[in-house]
């Protein structure tokens, strides 16, 4: 399923240059090493060079949902994958469980590592910063992605807390959402950045996870708690297939 392909073109007749191109327009997606316009340039004329021989310098496969993909990029959101698409490329979430992050703007810096730390583990944190595009009903699309996720991690400090805004918002959807769920099934974790008191009150009524004293042991105990919800989904599952 997940094996990689070259050719000289891509599956809908685009050449590596129009994928370089792409990316051109969204950096904030592309990290080939950092570089800079000069570095773009050079190796773009690189690439036409190679077409110009037919050499086979597209990669793709097939991921796990049947979609097409390019393969072989270093994208600096490890979140994303750019599908191949018949009008040219996007960037989109990758498949897997989704791990919706909800901060205070004041905590963004934090709120990033945690996304970060998430994805490396092989779940999809989503960030507004980094999957909200230009154009689109943000409040609604939040909404809907709160309602999509399998988890909502809310990242609480002493700022977000006493804060009135969207944050209080998101929380209040993602409360209405665990309503939906059995008790049994964790949806909501509640980490705090700092000693603050959770909002609203039914926060507390879950047992979160502290990044203080010690961020990395904090970060380590909310990566082994969403798996181990996983893991305790995918047995639950397994004995009801057994019992039917």
């Amino acid at each position: 399923m997940n094996e990689s392909h070259e050719a000289s073109r891509f599956p809908n007749g685009r050449r590596k240059s129009d994928l370089y191109r792409f990316f051109l327009t969204k950096k904030d997606f592309a990290s080939p090493k950092d570089e800079s316009e000069d570095d773009f340039d050079k190796e773009l004329a690189i690439i036409r060079a190679e077409e110009e021989q037919d050499l086979k310098n597209c990669c793709w496969r097939r991921d796990s949902d049947g979609q097409l993909v390019v393969s072989g990029l270093d994208l600096r959101d490890k979140g994303t994958r750019v599908l191949i698409t018949p009008y040219g490329f996007s960037v989109e979430l990758k498949v897997g469980k989704l791990v919706f992050i909800s901060y205070a703007r004041e905590d963004l810096a934090a709120a990033t590592l945690i996304k970060d730390a998430v994805d490396r583990t092989g779940l999809v944190g989503w960030l507004d910063v980094r999957h909200l595009y230009g154009g689109v009903h943000w409040k609604a699309h939040i909404a809907r992605m709160i309602k999509k996720s399998d988890f909502f991690v809310a990242v609480l400090s002493k700022i977000s807390v006493e804060k009135r805004g969207f944050v209080q918002r998101e929380i209040r959807e993602a409360l209405e959402v665990a309503r939906s769920i059995p008790d049994s099934r964790i949806f909501i974790v509640p980490v705090r950045l700092d000693d603050c008191e959770p909002t609203p009150p039914a926060l507390n009524e879950l047992k979160g996870v502290d990044l203080f004293p010690d961020w990395n042991t904090g970060v380590t105990r909310l990566i082994q708690s969403l798996h181990a919800a996983l893991g305790q989904g995918s047995r639950r599952e397994k004995r009801r297939s057994r019992a039917v």
